[in-house]
């Protein structure tokens, strides 16, 4: 093997445990091979797709021992609230108010904050749904229906809004 060879092989080597989907490792693979001037790189790349996909299902079984210990670690209270955020997500039932933010050298609203609240039971903070979530992996759920939400009340509140831009933190 030349220089070059071990250079991309290193970087492969280096990339694929940085991956957690199977485009990003396809991307991956594809790039180091890509660079390698050699036959047979169809036997290479099926070797690689087994490497990572290994990786991949490594790290998820490594995710969900995890996310198994840390529910088990909550008190009943905090299971119950678990199981609530769990309703709450799958369900979809979140809302929002959209907080004003005014310019200080004027006093006029000049955009909009969009605060996510539990819709399901109002004892369930923003906080909590976010710590659960993230205890179950499920961020990007929220991320995911508070921008597709937010976006459908936008175009619902067109007027009330009046143009302001609207700020999803």
């Amino acid at each position: 093997m030349d220089k070059k060879e071990i250079q991309v092989m290193t970087m492969l080597a280096e990339k694929l445990s940085y991956v957690s989907t199977y485009e990003e490792l396809a991307g991956v693979i594809d790039k180091a091979l890509s660079q390698l001037d050699c036959d047979g790189t169809d036997g290479l790349k099926t070797a690689f797709f087994r490497l990572g996909d290994r990786m991949l299902g490594v790290d998820k079984q490594n995710r969900d021992a995890l996310r198994s210990r840390r529910i088990a670690c909550l008190t009943e209270e905090e299971k119950q609230e678990f199981k609530k955020v769990e309703e709450i997500i799958d369900g979809n039932l979140l809302k929002y108010h959209f907080q004003p933010i005014v310019s200080a050298l004027n006093g006029e609203v000049f955009s909009y904050e969009a605060l996510m609240r539990s819709a399901g039971d109002p004892k369930i903070t923003p906080f909590h749904i976010l710590k659960y979530a993230a205890l179950n992996d499920r961020l990007e759920d929220i991320e995911r229906a508070t921008f597709i939400n937010v976006l459908g009340l936008i175009g619902k509140m067109r007027e009330e809004l009046g143009g302001r831009a609207i700020f999803i933190i």
